[in-house]
This record gives structure tokens, C-alpha cells and sequence, in this order.
């Protein structure tokens, strides 16, 4: 997705702003991330021009990035205007997760647009990454704050990156016997990060995982609300403590995560049948 696709996502509507941002961390620095929240928070509330906000979210990448990522001027051209939009990312199913965390674990093979294969190597970082993002139901950005004593007396203490506020809460402990595992398997020790890639790769190695399984509108940003459904529906709805859980400033904004899974969807759609009168 591009700057300007993406921009023009959020004035629509189409994506919201945390989705909007998790896309973002492609292209910018981390270090810019509040500034990046800021325009795209005015672009959503109709008080900044979407020619605007490109422009200064592009004086945000550095020339390094740009090269690497071959941003030019034609983004803000009309072109882009009839380019088709990502819709926002949405909640996983239980079954993608599945699938995806276990291709981290075995890797394989897939071609790419061109007809070029590659092998996808295993990967357990990656794999991990979205095993803390979905049982802890944190943004990217903080995930890639981690550390093993962030977990220490079997909670989870952190401050997140975006809001300022502080996750307190206990966790599972088969959880914490993984990270501590997986801390112990790759000399990862109690003040040094779990995870030592860039937002950038993991969204680019997530896209080729994503790509190949024929999944859709999936971005990192799916593993925090696949934890917010859960929590939702094991909760019999208790919307007032997922706010609080994901620390949002109103329900309003909790509720955007909180979506009819797919498979309920079919399900129900499949038993409607009205059919019996004709055939009578």
C-alpha cells in the first residue's frame, strides 16, 4: 500500500487510524511513530488535506528508506487516486493463526509474482511475534518493546509506546514458560529485547506468509484483534473490560475491533433456508 493509498484510507473511513499506523511502521521510523499518529488522526477528523499529510509523512522517512523502498513522486500523483484500497486489516480466525504460526515453524517454498520460487526459511522469531502479539493483544511497537523481565512475578509490566499508559496484568503462564524458553534457546538475557528485527521486515515476511496461504486485508494489527474477539466472546461481551485491557480512551474506539468471526458468518448464512415452499 502506498503513502498516499494509505492516507486516503483513513480520510474514507475505509481503514482506522490504529490499522492505518500499523501499516505506517513500514515506512517510517519507529522514533516517528506519535508524529505519524498525529497526522493521520487529523487526516480521519477531516482537519488536514490528504495532499497535506503525504507530504509530511514523507519528511518523515529518511533517504535511506526512500531509496530502499523507491518512493517517488508519482504517489501523490491522481493515479494513485484510482488504485484499489486495503480494506482495514481485520481480526484472524483461529485457523489462520494456526496456519501461519506453523509455516513460521516449518517454513516452504512459494513463487513470487514474477514466477521466481523461494524457499522461505523457519523462522521462530517471527513465529513469536505473533504468538505475544495475539495472547497479549499489544501494538507491534510495543511487542518490539518486550523483554524477558518485562514479565517478571508472572505479569506483564510495560508502558505502551502510543497512549503512555501502563499494561499491568497477569499472564498465562504457558506463555511465560515459552518466552522464557525461547529467551534461554537463543541467549537472550533479562534486560535484552525478544525481538531484534525491524516493524518493516516482520510486515514484509508476514505479506509473503499471507500471500501464500490466499489471505486478505491480514496485517500484524490482526493478531491484536484475533486477542480482542477472544476476550470478547469469552467474556459474554464484556466490551467495558477489553477497554480496558487494550487501554482505549472510549468503547467507541474498542468496538471497531470487535467483529463477527467469518466462520459465524458462514455458518449462520449457510442455515438460512427458505427454499421449502418452492419445492412444496
Amino acid at each position: 500500500m502506498e503513502i498516499l493509498e494509505l492516507v486516503e484510507s483513513v480520510e474514507s473511513k475505509i481503514i482506522d487510524v490504529d490499522s492505518a499506523l500499523d501499516l505506517l511502521l513500514v515506512y517510517i521510523n519507529e522514533k516517528h511513530i506519535k508524529k505519524g499518529q498525529t497526522i493521520l488522526t487529523l487526516v480521519s477528523e477531516g482537519k488536514l488535506k490528504t495532499s497535506s499529510a503525504v507530504e509530511m509523512i514523507k519528511k518523515l522517512i529518511s533517504d535511506e528508506e526512500k531509496n530502499s523502498y523507491n518512493i517517488v513522486e508519482k504517489e501523490t500523483s491522481t493515479k494513485s487516486r484510482n488504485s484499489k484500497p486495503r480494506r482495514a486489516s481485520r481480526p484472524l480466525e483461529r485457523e489462520e493463526y494456526e496456519k501461519i504460526i506453523n509455516l513460521c515453524k516449518t517454513g516452504f517454498t512459494y513463487t513470487d509474482e514474477y514466477g521466481v520460487p523461494h524457499v522461505f526459511r523457519p523462522n521462530k522469531q517471527l513465529g513469536m511475534t505473533f504468538i505475544l502479539q495475539a495472547n497479549l493483544g499489544l501494538r507491534i511497537a510495543d511487542v518490539m518493546k518486550l523483554k524477558p523481565i518485562t514479565f517478571k512475578n508472572d505479569k506483564l509490566e510495560i508502558i505502551e509506546k502510543k497512549t503512555g499508559k501502563l499494561q499491568y496484568r497477569t499472564i498465562n503462564k504457558n506463555l511465560k514458560e515459552l518466552i522464557y524458553e525461547y529467551a534461554m534457546e537463543n541467549n537472550i538475557k533479562s534486560n535484552d529485547y525478544l525481538i531484534k528485527v525491524t516493524v518493516r521486515a516482520i510486515q514484509k515476511q508476514l505479506d509473503i506468509i499471507v500471500n501464500y496461504l490466499g489471505l486478505s486485508n491480514i496485517s500484524s494489527h490482526s493478531f491484536r484483534k484475533l486477542f480482542g474477539v477472544t476476550v470478547y466472546n469469552q467474556t459474554n461481551g464484556n466490551i467495558e473490560l477489553l477497554k480496558e485491557l487494550f487501554n482505549h480512551s472510549n468503547i467507541s474506539t474498542t468496538q471497531r475491533y470487535i467483529k463477527v468471526s467469518q466462520k459465524a458468518i458462514d455458518e449462520v448464512s449457510e442455515s438460512i433456508d427458505f427454499t421449502g415452499v418452492w419445492k412444496g
